[in-house]
């Protein structure tokens, strides 16, 4: 359960709360709503309270009492309660003494008008810490998903255990970003809380999206897929998105989870804002080795000779030989992109053939260039 006073004070119905006190608090977690309306001055909290209890109250019976009040707080405290808020119709004004107790102890105090029923405001707090268990409980199957197998019945029952209403085909769009809130996950559910076949939901630090259709082809989808990317990336310049192949039958689902999670890691690596797994080409089989002595040493085998070069001579041949791997060794392109002038670039890639021939590296030129660079962007 992760819901934080913090959370639910983005609920509608504390549009307009005061916070008075415990300002520091705010990332405390709640765990259920409670009413306490009658002070006892039983010493033993857990007579009152438990860790997580998010209060409302009138304070009525003790509403003329400063030193009832802060015995109040202090049980509430000393039992774990996460935050206390008062109706302003019963409560009047909260003397100094009091805030100064949960200023000290980081416990929030919310003023709310006595105009919402307490009736409305347990309701939709209730809904908000369900609705977050529910979507722990998902995230916590996706995570097993993720590390187990299953057989193909198992996969479809663990589907809709997740989501009754999706259908034949799936995709999966990870979004990932170290600065995401609740609020903002809210935001984006809330934009497409039509699609009933889709679950959206917060997956490790960032938002998973798993978009299902009857639709046979990924260009019948992709409209949608883009707008959603198109959605997600306009607030923020630190967020990557991995996306899964498009899989004919919702018993690959398992599948699909790990190719977008593997693409947005890969993203992370690569330093890309968006990343296709059906466009990884070697990176699929490179990326899980990038850590392996032989990987590493064939990097170095390969590299650096040129990056030595470099250093001794102040030259290019580098930079050079990854523009003109990533434009498919077409020399034109490669000139356009660096700014130089065709020929320049031939002079720096007959070079780095030289440096090849120097060191006795053999094999395909280009074929052996091109894995070490892709080796080299995972570093």
């Amino acid at each position: 359960m992760t819901i934080t006073v913090r959370d639910i004070l983005n609920l509608p119905i504390f549009k307009n709360v005061t916070i008075i006190a415990g300002k520091n608090g705010l990332d405390k977690r709640i765990k259920r709503i409670s009413v306490f309306d009658i002070f006892t001055y039983d010493d033993d909290p857990q007579h009152l309270s438990k860790e997580g209890d998010f209060y409302l109250s009138g304070f009525y019976d003790i509403r003329n009492s400063i030193e009832n009040q802060i015995q109040a707080i202090n049980i509430m405290i000393k039992a774990g309660s996460c935050a206390l808020c008062l109706i302003d119709s019963f409560v009047g004004e909260i003397h100094q003494e009091v805030k100064k107790v949960a200023d000290d102890n980081d416990y929030p105090i919310l003023v709310i008008s006595g105009e919402i029923p307490y009736s409305e405001i347990i309701m939709d707090v209730m809904e908000a810490i369900i609705e977050d268990n529910l979507d722990t409980i998902k995230s916590l199957e996706i995570e097993h998903m993720l590390k187990e197998s299953f057989n193909k019945n198992a996969l479809l029952e663990k589907a809709y255990q997740i989501n009754e209403n999706f259908e034949k085909n799936v995709i999966i769009l990870f979004y990932s970003d170290y600065a995401i809130t609740k609020r903002y996950i809210e935001r984006i559910k809330d934009s497409y809380v039509g699609h009933k076949e889709w679950t959206i939901l917060k997956f490790r630090k960032g938002i998973l999206f798993i978009i299902t259709s009857n639709k046979r082809t990924y260009e019948d989808i992709s409209c949608t897929l883009n707008y959603a990317i198109k959605t997600l990336g306009k607030d923020s310049t630190t967020y990557k998105i991995g996306i899964s192949n498009y899989h004919l039958g919702l018993d690959k689902l398992n599948t699909a989870l790990q190719e977008a999670v593997f693409s947005c890691d890969l993203a992370k690596i690569m330093d890309q804002k968006v990343v296709y797994y059906n466009k990884l080409g070697i990176y699929k089989f490179l990326t899980p080795l990038r850590h392996n002595p032989a990987i590493k040493n064939f990097h170095d085998e390969i590299l650096q000779p040129i990056i030595s070069y470099d250093e001794k001579n102040k030259s290019n041949l580098l930079e050079t030989a990854v523009a003109f791997i990533d434009n498919d060794t077409d020399v034109k392109k490669t000139a356009q992109v660096l700014f130089q002038h065709e020929n320049t670039i031939r002079y720096r890639i007959m070079k780095i053939k030289e440096i090849f021939d120097k060191e006795n590296i053999q094999g395909n030129f280009i074929e052996q260039l091109s894995v070490a660079i892709k080796i080299n962007k995972l570093y």
